[in-house]
């Protein structure tokens, strides 16, 4: 499943919208980026399995899953979700997810609830290296879940998410040159099962913003024509503003690596974060940015603005509080900017909450770390951000 912009581009045939999709303009009316937070979905407690105890209304705990203090604690999360999905608790996960679905809930540092929550069922869990047997029976469990309730939403997107997860896995991430005819027919069989889940789900009553992800995340598989990725991009955020990945994802779309060309992605952040503006457009950017930078050097984020990414940075911490996940980005990031100050400033309070995830190896962290410490001049410990352009 796609997390960081680093895997190599494929060429596929284009993608096809269902009939009636209208086309929408993006305007700064509506495309309003942070939304007022809610603890709508705060959750009463549960037993070692996840069951909600009788007679009470189903709600998610965060307690022991804090993110602002552990790295490792998001993940331990979706592992409960997937543990749930295992179980085959289904009932549970719908009220998990509607909850966090409808309250638009969200974590330590701005992410959505309900997307973390996808994280834990579109792949088999526990371990990164899936056989044959665990994707079958992952998928099964998900199939199951649609028969036990073919309304629920979540488990179709979660199924679709898992086939767009299950083409990657016999595509494989080398470039196109490296893939096989048989892993081809297989890429493109699954990413269509993908879409056609999809498409039969938009004929539900219940609605989530994480469709549009998971049909973006196809339209990346199946080389979807740039005026279309940005009709799909504009539905989205005509659905749900605030969800913030439809961005990430069209700017991994972008990149000169998949169908853009250089300073694609960088100004397409640039326009999106304009047109909402102020503090939540540099918000905004900071979150697209950390789509694009990567330990892989990518060669697009020397495209983006420094010092709008760290007043983003800055407003997400004021908005949403600390997040490792998000300090750990901003860190690789001042190190790709060679800012020593920043960087060693993002390290003190990362500790040893390193993120495999950013760095892809603990010694380039730890590398970098060191870098910090002795580049970093003494300077005064509150130092103002570059002004506003």
């Amino acid at each position: 499943m796609l997390r960081r912009s680093c895997m190599s581009a494929p060429v596929f045939s284009s993608f096809q919208f269902k009939p009636g999709h209208a086309v929408l303009l993006l305007s700064a009316g509506f495309l309003l980026f942070l939304g007022a937070r809610s603890n709508a979905s705060a959750l009463t407690p549960h037993d070692a399995r996840g069951e909600a105890p009788a007679g009470t209304t189903c709600q998610t705990s965060d307690s022991g899953f804090d993110e602002s203090k552990d790295i490792y604690a998001v993940r331990n999360y979706e592992y409960r979700i997937a543990q749930l999905l295992n179980d085959e608790n289904f009932e549970l996960l719908d009220c998990i997810s509607e909850a966090a679905r409808s309250g638009k809930a969200r974590l330590p540092g701005g992410a959505w609830k309900i997307h973390r929550i996808y994280f834990g069922l579109d792949e088999p869990r526990p371990g990164r290296h899936a056989s044959e047997d665990d994707w079958n029976g992952h998928l099964a469990r998900l199939e199951h879940w649609v028969v036990v309730n073919p309304d629920s939403i979540t488990a179709r997107v979660a199924l679709a998410k898992s086939y767009v997860g299950y083409a990657w896995e016999a595509r494989g991430s080398g470039t196109s040159d490296t893939v096989s005819d048989t892993a081809w027919k297989l890429f493109s069989h699954r990413l269509q099962r993908a879409k056609s889940i999809l498409e039969d789900a938009s004929s539900l009553k219940a609605k989530c913003p994480e469709w549009y992800v998971a049909m973006q995340q196809v339209a990346l598989g199946e080389g979807l024509e740039p005026a279309q990725a940005n009709q799909l991009l504009e539905e989205a955020v005509k659905f749900e503003a605030g969800y913030y990945y439809y961005y990430r994802m069209q700017a991994n779309f972008l990149l000169p690596k998949w169908y853009g060309k250089e300073g694609d992605s960088s100004r397409f952040a640039e326009e999106s974060a304009n047109r909402v503006g102020g503090k939540q457009g540099d918000a905004l950017y900071f979150l697209i940015a950390t789509q694009v930078a990567c330990a892989c050097g990518e060669p697009e984020f020397g495209r983006f603005s420094w010092s709008r990414i760290q007043r983003g940075f800055q407003e997400i911490e004021k908005e949403y509080g600390q997040s490792m996940t998000n300090l750990n980005a901003y860190a690789l990031m001042a190190v790709s900017e060679r800012d020593s100050v920043e960087a060693h400033r993002a390290f003190q309070r990362i500790g040893s909450n390193w993120d495999q995830e950013t760095w892809r190896r603990e010694a380039y962290f730890n590398q970098s770390k060191e870098w910090a410490e002795h580049a970093a001049p003494v300077v005064p410990a509150a130092r103002k951000l570059p002004p506003a352009n």
